[in-house]
């Protein structure tokens, strides 16, 4: 069975590649989706951009960005106002990201990798009913999971090739995906480490300046329209939506605007943004406590199988129903099989370098949950999760008189996932039937 799949890779990858690309497609077109609240403001932007009348220098800069308006904005200045267009090109980006999860398996796991490991990764990947959805919107997450994965891929190719031109490669596709979304900032930590750890002195230097030259451009130009460093977005004020009396640690936004840090109302986007984000530091100084309960509700969330991507208000009826049970049974095999894929790897490759960095990069996603926690914003640590769980189902499948003995070393991370879901329910009851 394991030697069909060696056999046939090349028609087995291109199968999933392929499915991926047709599945988005079907979906985007299927529903048509008009853009719709955050989605509109990414429209408006970007189709601002295309027809020249620039960035607007007031809300604009409280979106998270600038990345993907201006990916949209090029997309727009090309193809005009058309959202079909958006559709196909971010269809072909999760096809894209299927491949290079698939490639990124090869180069964690090295002479142990076998195909069976790439395709499930790179199923768990281009058939996710969540990216799947998410490549039909007008949202950021699509094109900064395309970018961070490309990013790891290079990254993963240095190490492997030691070529020189990956370098880069790595550096600017993860400061464009910092660009999209700036909480990946951490996700270049791990990178630097390796540098460090590797006493790989010069080719780390040169990542480190490459890096930090792409932000030279928007940040200059924010302190020039605002006079203030700004080398991405406004969006300090995410401090205090998730850290406030009354949070839950998710994206509610119906906060009363705190005392004290003058009148909101009357605020330009920067001054809200700054005067919001010094409240949260501020409530967070002085509640550390309440601070560390909320953080922790949040990871509980983040982790939970009761989060299905299904409260979108295209989403009725049976429709809903079907994404419900399909994003349900999704995020428990994508963090069931990815974290026990990851326990399995370290175990068996305690002494390299690759998986254990991967799982590092990974770690690094969860920086979200100092802030606010909500479905969508867990989609950039799947890709990860994906290797890991494509690891995963490849040993279980090849060690089966080892069966038992596998078992007993993951089940612990299976049972805690359960209960962690089982709490969230408890905790969260209301807010879970209301979002579905």
């Amino acid at each position: 069975m394991l030697n069909s799949f060696v056999k046939y890779e090349k028609y087995w990858i291109s199968g999933i590649i392929i499915a991926a690309f047709i599945a988005s497609l079907c979906y985007s077109f299927g529903f048509s989706l008009q853009p719709s609240v955050d989605a509109r403001a990414y429209d408006s932007i970007s189709w601002d951009i295309a027809q020249g009348k620039g960035y607007d220098t007031d809300s604009s800069v409280g979106r998270p960005g600038p990345g993907y308006e201006y990916f949209l904005a090029a997309i727009f200045y090309i193809f005009g106002h058309s959202y079909p267009a958006v559709w196909i090109i971010q269809a072909l980006l999760l096809a894209a990201t299927a491949y290079l999860v698939f490639l990124i398996t090869r180069l964690v796991f090295k002479e142990s990798w076998h195909p069976l490991m790439g395709l499930i990764a790179a199923a768990l990947v281009g058939l996710s009913p969540d990216l799947i959805s998410m490549s039909a919107m007008l949202m950021t997450e699509m094109l900064v999971v395309f970018l961070s994965v490309a990013s790891i891929y290079c990254f993963f190719k240095y190490i492997d090739a030691k070529n020189i031109i990956w370098i880069p490669l790595a550096a600017i596709s993860m400061a464009a995906a910092i660009l999209t979304r700036s909480n990946l900032l951490f996700l270049v930590l791990p990178m630097i480490i390796y540098f460090i750890i590797s006493k790989d002195w010069k080719r780390g230097l040169l990542f480190i300046f490459i890096f930090l030259i792409c932000f030279i451009p928007w940040t200059v130009r924010n302190y020039g329209v605002y006079g203030e460093f700004k080398p991405f977005n406004s969006s300090m004020g995410l401090i205090y939506v998730g850290n406030h009396s009354g949070a839950t640690g998710e994206l509610v936004l119906n906060y009363s605007f705190p005392e004290g840090y003058g009148d909101f109302r009357k605020m330009d986007q920067i001054d809200f943004d700054n005067n919001l984000g010094r409240a949260g530091i501020d409530y967070i100084i002085h509640n550390p406590l309440q601070f560390i309960k909320l953080t922790i509700w949040r990871i509980s969330t983040y982790f939970s199988f009761a989060r299905p991507f299904a409260f979108w208000p295209h989403l009725a009826g049976l429709a809903k129903a079907i994404t419900i049970v399909l994003s349900s049974i999704y995020s428990i095999i994508i963090f069931g099989l990815g974290l026990a894929g990851a326990v399995l790897s370290l175990k068996r490759f305690g002494e390299k370098k690759s998986p254990a960095l991967l799982l590092a990069m990974f770690l690094t996603t969860l920086s979200v949950v100092v802030l606010i926690v909500e479905t969508r914003y867990r989609l950039v640590s799947y890709p990860m999760l994906a290797v890991f769980g494509g690891f995963s189902v490849y040993w279980l499948a090849s060690k089966q008189e080892e069966l038992k003995r596998i078992l007993i070393k993951i089940w612990p991370v299976l049972a805690l996932l359960a209960a962690n879901t089982a709490f969230d329910v408890i905790r969260n009851w209301d807010r879970i039937i209301e979002r579905l």
